[in-house]
């Protein structure tokens, strides 16, 4: 009885959690829809979260619960246009594909860097996983700031 106490004790002090980070400067065409991989990591706390060498661009979840979702990119300055993130699961590197979990617009901010945040509470199963697709319109391509953007998911609690 104690091991199961002590099990589900260790995992409330140390859940699921990930922070996958954007290290190449992904550019973006005007009103293309692109998806971001996520090149590296701050941690992964069960290394089964995230992968750096294949599919980076998925978020997955190890276990079943309610997951927060933190997503923040940083354009690059640009005045013109909006910038837009669409949080999806299952998509499949398909910005059309699975279910639309969230979709954010914020605009260009003259003469600075363009910062965009957005969160999110998702109830996920074993295997699923979330991709973040970013667009713009500014008239050109616009990359994001190389090593400013990141991804983190955290396990919240089970599901209802």
């Amino acid at each position: 009885m104690n091991g199961y106490v002590r099990d589900a004790f260790t995992y409330l002090l140390n859940p699921p959690s990930v922070r996958a980070t954007e290290t190449a400067g992904t550019s973006a065409a005007n009103n293309a829809n692109v998806v971001v991989p996520w090149g590296g990591e701050s941690w992964d706390t069960t290394g089964d979260m995230h992968n750096t060498s294949s599919q980076t661009s998925r978020i997955v979840a190890p276990d079943p619960g309610i997951y927060v979702v933190t997503v923040f990119v940083r354009w690059v300055t640009n005045a013109t246009g909006i910038r837009t993130i669409n949080l999806r699961m299952n998509a499949g590197g398909n910005p059309a594909g699975g279910t639309t979990l969230l979709s954010a617009n914020a605009g260009a901010l003259s003469g600075v860097q363009t910062p965009h945040i957005v969160s999110r509470q998702i109830v996920m199963d074993p295997g699923d996983y979330v991709e973040t697709f970013i667009s713009q319109s500014s008239g050109g391509t616009l990359a994001l700031d190389a090593g400013a953007s990141f991804c983190e998911m955290y396990w919240m609690r089970n599901k209802p």
